[in-house]
């Protein structure tokens, strides 16, 4: 989720910038032999986007527009927490808090619709394509499995 602000130049183009929050979480449980291991991580992000956005067609107070941009996220804090389980039995558990300093960088583009509630405020949909550059950690991520999203 986010709020961006954006301003126009000229009739057809308008440069955007907001300010994000992401909360990635992911659960894995492997098990072999009755030795399990389950690793839960929560990873939550601030972000800062930029954009040039074309609007090219306008119709009352509707407008379609292309988007491209950049953002960059950093985690502003993350745990990882893992279970060790031998014969079903919790053998020893860690968390790992604030340790996780992945930062994130992608690329994105859109098509979306706008929708003027006034002169200065108004309501986007705004379905696009995202990559991420490879952050170098050793956290794994759906940004990791799936760059391109």
């Amino acid at each position: 989720m986010g709020v961006s602000l954006y301003y126009p130049l000229g009739n057809s183009w308008a440069v955007n910038s907001g300010i994000t929050y992401t909360k990635l979480s992911s659960d894995l449980y492997l098990e072999v032999l009755l030795t399990g291991i389950t690793a839960d991580s929560r990873l939550h992000y601030i972000g800062v986007s930029a954009s040039a956005d074309l609007y090219y067609m306008e119709c009352g107070t509707f407008d379609n527009l292309c988007q491209y941009g950049c953002s960059v996220e950093k985690v502003v804090y993350g745990t990882l927490k893992t279970d060790y389980i031998v014969d079903s039995v919790l053998q020893e558990s860690t968390l790992e808090k604030d340790q996780i300093k992945n930062d994130t960088n992608f690329l994105n583009a859109g098509l979306g619709v706008n929708y003027s509630i006034t002169d200065h405020v108004g309501i986007y949909f705004e379905p696009g394509i995202r990559y991420h550059f490879d952050d170098k950690s050793t956290v794994y991520t759906i940004y990791k499995d799936k760059p391109l999203n």
